[in-house]
């Protein structure tokens, strides 16, 4: 497998438009793998295990700006679901770096900043901490609120929400995510976002949305509970989040009586029969949960990976 040790050896040796072409080339074959035996996966290892990692770290701070953006593609798609790359990252000082881009960096790499602190965060608390204790979320959230791309508003909308989870950090981060649930409810509303980013942001509103007392409102206000109750109703929204509208709305209705005739109008019923009509949609869920238990096997398909993957363009 020469490709590999190649193109570390030309990230660290090359001219600058040779740097930016070798850590493109390491990102997509993080991404892609290589036709033949080498999976993703595989791919993954070896450039971890080649110095890959840190020689990315390094080039994070470019410059160009295009050897910053493929640099922190490429450490998106290395710490996809590879514990070792993930501590790797970290203890080379990359969420430092990767703190600075967030403030400094084009709108595309913050985006691809994003990605990355999602998947250094998605499955250890303990970089959660050290992230928000970077300062990166009111970064994530100016780029949630300000970004003209779809694309990076929910890269920061999935590492906010990974970020907020657990009761203690989402009641320590409402406050300033809350400033932006208008934009939450403007990605909801897109017709151009994906069912799978929306999850995202809906993910993002059960951490915060309840924690403080001004958020509720905000939610109200910016038209959130319709848009929950479209997406429950008749989407676009994957199972699980379509579930989590479900959780949210009731959680407006039992908590704030004054969201209820809305909820009712946007749902088709009368304000008593609420519980009954979020419990007819939850039903399926129900249902395909306790189907998908019973016939549970050894030889099910493996699900996908839970990380951000960054290809040549993310479709969000």
């Amino acid at each position: 497998m020469r490709q590999i040790p190649r193109l570390i050896a030309v990230l660290k040796d090359g001219l600058a438009e040779q740097q930016v072409k070798a850590a493109e080339g390491l990102a997509d074959l993080a991404h892609n793998g290589i036709t033949g035996p080498w999976a993703a996966s595989a791919c993954r290892e070896a450039i971890g295990r080649q110095d890959g990692i840190q020689l990315l770290v390094q080039r994070l701070r470019g410059p160009p700006p295009e050897l910053s953006q493929q640099a922190a593609r490429a450490l998106a798609n290395l710490t996809c679901d590879n514990p070792s790359n993930v501590a790797a990252v970290v203890q080379c000082g990359g969420i430092t770096q990767l703190a600075e881009l967030l403030e400094h960096g084009t709108i595309e790499i913050k985006a691809k900043v994003a990605g990355v602190l999602h998947n250094l965060t998605f499955d250890s608390p303990a970089n959660r901490l050290v992230v928000v204790q970077a300062r990166v979320v009111p970064a994530l959230v100016h780029l949630l609120g300000s970004a003209s791309s779809d694309t990076a508003k929910v890269q920061a909308a999935a590492a906010l929400g990974v970020l907020s989870q657990g009761a203690q950090m989402g009641s320590a981060l409402a406050e300033p995510i809350g400033e932006g649930i208008p934009a939450m409810v403007a990605l909801m509303k897109s017709r151009s976002v994906s069912p799978t980013a929306k999850d995202h942001v809906i993910r993002l509103l059960m951490n915060v949305v309840f924690e403080n007392q001004s958020n509720p409102s905000s939610f109200i206000s910016s038209a959130g509970l319709p848009q929950l109750a479209t997406l429950l109703t008749t989407g676009p929204c994957s199972q699980s989040g379509k579930r989590n509208c479900v959780h949210l709305l009731r959680g407006f209705a039992s908590r704030h009586p004054e969201a209820r005739l809305s909820i009712a109008t946007a749902l088709g019923v009368e304000p008593d029969n609420i519980e009954t009509e979020l419990s007819r949609h939850e039903t399926p869920f129900n249902t395909a949960a306790a189907l998908s238990r019973a016939s549970a096997a050894p030889t099910a398909a493996a699900p996908a990976p839970r990380h951000i993957l960054q290809g040549r363009s993310v479709p969000v």
